[in-house]
Formats: structure tokens, C-alpha cells, sequence
């Protein structure tokens, strides 16, 4: 929230100064609702001050109001590009993921990933973006890129697998819930769902195996639907 403050300068024509200053060191201080409060003050006397936008936008985001999120730093951003950085766009993005507005969520996401290409979990993030929009290859490409920068993420294994499982490649599927299974022995959704893969590779007692397994750590393996909750189904 910090970087919010290389805005003051140009902010410091305009009317509503005052109160925006306020608003930054409310929400630098925790305190939200005084942000929100002070921004809406500063917007009153200046409506196209850029930084109040930014503030309650940032503010807002504390409360998961993504509508909000999404519609302040939309204005911000529009009034004075130079406030974007990661801080904006990752706010702004995880905005219209919540919203489901993939493409908003994929542009912001591809600004960050050029703004800091070594940071897996973008990767992955973008990934489950390309898999919401059923891009597949796109998905296990950025999955794959993820797993390169931290190969010890288990999670981004079981996503890939998943996919490959969701367009017919099971070895694939298979080779990934293994080494899921591998960093991470007590994930339970995996068993279910490399018990699917072991079925449509012909390999029932293997299966049942991983069906025991599955379902004695507490999970129903019917109910592996990982796939699914990344593909936004």
C-alpha cells in the first residue's frame, strides 16, 4: 500500500489534497472505513482525483467488495497510468477473478507476470485464468512454467494433472498425481483423482487402492472435483 504514496505529488493540486493525504495514512494505519470515509470526502471536492480512487479501491478490497475494487482502480488507473504497478494490478485482478471477468483478470494478469516474470505463483494464477476460459494447452503451459520456478508446489501438479485428465491425457494425468502424491502423501483429492486415472487406464485394483486410500483419510473420492472448481464449473 505503500507505493500509493508516490501519487501524493500529483495530487497535491488538487482540492481535495487534504483529505486524500488523510484517507493514505488512514488506510497505511489499518484503518479502512476512515480511508474510505476521507476518499469520498476528496472525491466530493475533486471527482477525478486518481489517488482517492486508488485509496477506497484498496480499502474496499479488505472487504472483498469486488465490484467496487474493480470499478475504483478502473477509474484510477484510466485518470493517471502512472499509479499501475503490481500493488494496483494484482488488487485489480484479483477483482474480476472473484467477478469471473476472465479476460479484465487475464490482462491485468499478464502486466504483473511482465512486471516480475520469476514469481511462480503468477503463473499458476494465469493458469487457472486460461483454464476458467477453457484455453487448456495455454493453462498447462503457465502450470508447467509454475512447477519450473518451484518444483516442490504439489498443488500445481494436482491442477495440471487434472487438466491433462480433462482432455484425455491420462499418463500425463498420471505422471502428475504421482509426483503430487509424492511432495504431499496426505492429500486426499489426489488419491480420488489418480484413482480416476488409474480406471481409464485400464488399472481397477490400483483404483481401489487409491479409492481406500482417499476415502480412509476422510474424503469422498466421488467428490474429486478439482477439476472443476478450476475450470469455474
Amino acid at each position: 500500500m505503500a507505493v500509493l504514496s508516490k501519487g501524493l505529488p500529483r495530487a497535491r493540486s488538487s482540492a481535495g489534497y487534504p483529505q486524500v493525504l488523510t484517507a493514505l495514512q488512514d488506510l497505511l494505519k489499518g484503518g479502512t472505513q476512515s480511508a474510505i470515509r476521507n476518499a469520498d470526502l476528496a472525491l466530493k471536492k475533486d471527482n477525478n482525483l486518481a489517488l482517492a480512487y486508488a485509496i477506497r479501491g484498496a480499502a474496499y478490497s479488505e472487504f472483498e467488495d469486488s465490484q467496487k475494487v474493480a470499478a475504483d482502480l478502473n477509474k484510477a488507473i484510466a485518470l493517471d497510468p502512472a499509479l499501475a504497478g503490481l500493488f494496483l494490478y494484482d488488487l485489480r485482478r484479483r477483482a474480476n477473478s472473484d467477478l469471473q471477468n476472465w479476460p479484465a483478470a487475464l490482462a491485468d494478469t499478464d502486466k504483473t507476470i511482465a512486471i516480475s516474470p520469476k514469481e511462480a505463483w503468477r503463473y499458476r494464477e494465469r493458469g487457472e485464468i486460461f483454464a476458467a476460459l477453457h484455453k487448456i494447452d495455454l493453462a498447462v503451459q503457465d502450470f508447467t512454467r509454475s512447477v519450473q520456478l518451484e518444483p516442490k508446489n504439489y498443488q500445481v501438479y494436482k491442477q495440471r494433472g487434472d487438466l491433462y485428465s480433462h482432455i484425455g491425457r491420462y499418463k500425463e494425468a498420471l505422471a502428475d498425481y504421482n509426483e503430487s502424491l509424492k511432495l504431499c502423501p496426505t492429500d486426499a483429492m489426489a488419491y480420488g483423482c489418480r484413482a480416476d486415472c488409474y480406471e481409464k487406464l485400464g488399472q481397477p485394483e490400483l483404483a481401489k487402492k487409491d479409492r481406500a486410500t482417499c476415502n480412509k483419510k476422510g474424503f469422498n473420492s466421488m467428490d474429486a472435483e478439482g477439476l472443476g472448481q478450476i475450470l469455474g464449473k
